[in-house]
């Protein structure tokens, strides 16, 4: 019977294959974004971006990689492409 007093292990990013990004592990994974550049891309339409919404952002882009990486080792390929996204 696991003792419950262990300190828990620190999320890690997921694997694909394995299992869906949660806020935990979100929060926890890299930021993929150049932030300046979505801050300008935004401020050509008149738009400021609040930090709310870059980390939203950024989660989504998370879970379309981990979408891309599940299809790309579904085909058994080692190399993303077009076809993944």
């Amino acid at each position: 019977m696991p003792d419950e007093t262990t300190t828990p292990t620190t999320p890690s990013t997921p694997t694909a294959a394995t299992e869906s990004p949660t806020p935990d592990t979100l929060a926890a994974a890299p930021t993929l974004l150049v932030v300046a550049r979505l801050k300008e891309y935004a401020a050509r339409a008149g738009l400021r971006t609040g930090g709310e919404f870059i980390e939203e952002f950024n989660a989504e882009v998370l879970r379309l990689l981990d979408r891309c990486i599940t299809r790309c080792n579904r085909s058994g390929r080692k190399t993303l492409n077009g076809s993944d996204a």
